[in-house]
């Protein structure tokens, strides 16, 4: 059942809508808030501008975070479009909104929640520990320092409050899960008649002068497409950061200059005797929790070596009690303050006096310190060297960017010089049609949709000149020309008239069955047809466990009225075939356990939380006075966007 509910969301939401709630329209929200230097504004927020510079870098990091999952698959082009630019925009608005609403309310994200969050991702662990260097190597790797990430990551926690405050606020009606158990849950016995499109096809007739008419009638559908042979060079940060050195003596600089990022802090190893008593306890249960803990106290001060024996005994934190207290090693940051100040001001092996958390009250024994210390410079050298290297890189690339434009406008008939000048390669492609396919691959810049236009224009086709450089993705400029270059044709009748021939057939064939089906459908319903008759053996299907039963001829059966028995549905099959499905039976669902019932009204809840939260960001953008510039703003939903002036600043 579960299954069914991820994989049919729409009806799910569909259902939940009819039941309960009015019609919203759920927009997602994505990206982080990005400052920005430039003026130009595309869009504005309660007097707040989105730069061009804002859209395009979360234009480039919505790239390149779908490369990461697709890889060579990915066709960057597909983003490169005004409709694709518009979506993103619309999801910055959406971000600015939000921000906006948790600054009004006072919301943020303490160091020690946002410390937590970055010591649990999966990637930044080594040997399930945090690893500082994997950290700073990733982000590195990114082009992004701590500071960027975690100021980054801190407003995304903040705008999760927002969301986690309204989807948690939903409460599942129990009739909502029981209508909605019933609904997926309920099964039809059936029975099927099949009308196979093959026993048609031998009864089409076509005309003798059918094949010339669809020849002449649909010239486009029968076009071998223009081609060409390309020659092309590119030129890539990528490409330039395989060319970079990074000197010893810049490398020693950054080092020098940032020897606080290769620090490892002091590290203290702790064990604790908890007594808990909840912040809001009364004034009684909090004098009963201290004196136990005073009494743990006087315990551990007579026989320190039992403290382990005792933590076990008595503790209240159930994760290190079983371990005799033992926290491990803790940085400062990674506990309440009150338990830190403590931790750091004693000596090896001391106890300390009772220590009040909003947990209860504490017995800390210090039991290991590892000081802290600087890396040397050998061993950070291959992270400075790859963050430096990228640096280089790029700006080699806008350097060379203006060099490599002249270049190939002012030898336009040849790519060899520039090749040599930047180090680059020149290569070739043959068989380029103008609209991206299989060949070459949608992973080369040839499948750039303006490039493909440049290449085929009336101009390229004549002079067979280098193009000018363009930006097929972030980072990447291409220059390429026609070595040969084939004109599109029409395929002769003769090379054609067979698959011509199969598609009328079975246009016709399809009718037929259709008709066939539907004239039996209607005699099944008035009676006029032995009910018996035809029909295969019986099946029981629901609407998520379908057996063999093609999904589109259950949406048909269940949108049939079975209020009397039998019943018939009938379905067009993408298949061609026509089916009739006689409805014998009816079983209800069946009663589902505690845990199902538990997990179904978890996923419901989640459904009703994201059309609340869907409801309440497009209530903020109302409010937020909206404005988006052309040419976004007729690419951009009406219901937000300001009715006066577009955002020109």
């Amino acid at each position: 059942m579960f299954d069914f509910i991820r994989s049919h969301q729409r009806l799910m939401q569909l259902i939940l809508l009819v039941l309960i709630v009015p019609s919203f329209v759920f927009f997602g929200v994505q990206g982080y808030e990005r400052m920005s230097q430039s003026t130009q504004s595309v869009a504005k927020v309660g007097g707040q501008a989105i730069s061009q510079n804002e859209l395009d870098n979360a234009q480039r990091e919505q790239v390149a975070r779908m490369r990461q999952t697709y890889g060579a698959a990915l066709d960057a082009a597909m983003f490169d479009t005004p409709e694709a630019r518009a979506q993103t925009l619309d999801g910055l608005i959406g971000q600015h909104v939000l921000m906006q609403q948790a600054r009004k309310q006072s919301l943020g994200t303490s160091d020690r929640q946002l410390q937590e969050t970055i010591m649990a991702i999966p990637a930044l662990q080594d040997n399930g520990k945090f690893s500082q260097d994997r950290y700073v190597a990733l982000l590195a790797q990114q082009g992004m320092t701590p500071v960027v990430f975690e100021q980054r990551l801190r407003d995304d926690l903040s705008l999760q409050q927002i969301n986690a405050a309204i989807e948690n606020s939903v409460i599942v009606p129990k009739s909502v899960v029981d209508r909605f158990s019933a609904i997926v849950g309920q099964r039809r016995d059936i029975k099927p008649m099949i009308l196979k499109l093959a026993d048609y096809t031998a009864k089409v007739k076509l005309a003798p002068d059918a094949i010339q008419k669809d020849y002449d009638a649909h010239p486009n559908d029968h076009m071998t497409p223009e081609s060409a042979k390309v020659e092309y060079i590119v030129l890539s940060s990528d490409a330039l950061a395989k060319q970079v050195k990074v000197p010893e003596a810049d490398a020693r600089a950054f080092y020098a200059a940032n020897k606080k990022r290769y620090e490892i802090p002091e590290q203290r190893r702790a064990s604790h005797i908890l007594v808990a008593v909840a912040k809001d306890a009364s004034d009684a249960d909090k004098a009963k929790a201290k004196a136990k803990a005073e009494d743990l106290l006087k315990k551990v001060r007579a026989n320190p070596g039992d403290f382990a024996k005792l933590a076990k005994q008595s503790s209240d934190d159930p994760g290190s009690a079983v371990n005799g207290g033992d926290l491990d090693y803790l940085g400062k940051g990674a506990t309440v303050p009150p338990f830190e100040a403590s931790l750091f001001a004693l000596k090896d092996k001391e106890i300390s006096d009772l220590v009040q958390t909003d947990f209860g009250y504490h017995i800390i024994e210090l039991t290991g310190i590892k000081p802290g210390q600087v890396k040397p410079f050998e061993a950070v050298r291959p992270e400075i060297d790859a963050e430096l290297g990228k640096q280089m890189a790029q700006k080699k690339f806008a350097d060379a960017a203006d060099g490599f434009q002249n270049a190939v406008y002012e030898q336009g008939d040849t790519f060899a010089s520039t090749a040599q000048k930047l180090g680059l390669t020149v290569m070739t492609a043959d068989n380029v049609l103008r609209t991206p396919s299989a060949t070459p691959p949608p992973s080369t810049p040839l499948s750039n949709p303006k490039l493909l236009a440049t290449l085929f224009s009336a101009d390229s086709v004549k002079t067979r000149h280098n193009s000018d450089a363009i930006e097929t993705s972030p980072g990447v400029l291409v220059s390429a020309r026609l070595l040969d270059y084939k004109p599109a044709t029409k395929k002769p009748l003769a090379d054609v008239a067979d698959a011509i021939k199969a598609q009328l057939v079975d246009v016709e064939a399809r009718k037929l069955a259709a008709d066939a089906g539907k004239a039996v459908l209607a005699a099944l319903r008035d009676g006029k047809a032995s009910a018996g008759t035809g029909f295969g053996p019986t099946t029981s299907v629901s609407r998520v466990d379908r057996s063999d039963v093609p999904s589109e001829a259950v949406t048909e059966i269940f949108r049939t009225d079975a209020a009397k028995l039998p019943a018939y549905a009938g379905v067009m099959l993408p298949s061609g075939d026509y089916g009739i499905y006689q409805i014998a039976g009816i079983a209800k669902s069946p009663a589902m356990d505690a845990a199902r019932r538990t997990a179904l009204t978890q996923s419901i809840g989640k459904q009703l939380g994201a059309i609340e939260f869907g409801a309440y960001l497009s209530d903020l953008r109302r409010r937020s006075k909206v404005q988006v510039s052309s040419p976004y703003a007729d690419l951009i939903e009406k219901k937000d966007a300001a009715p006066a002036k577009a955002a020109t600043s």
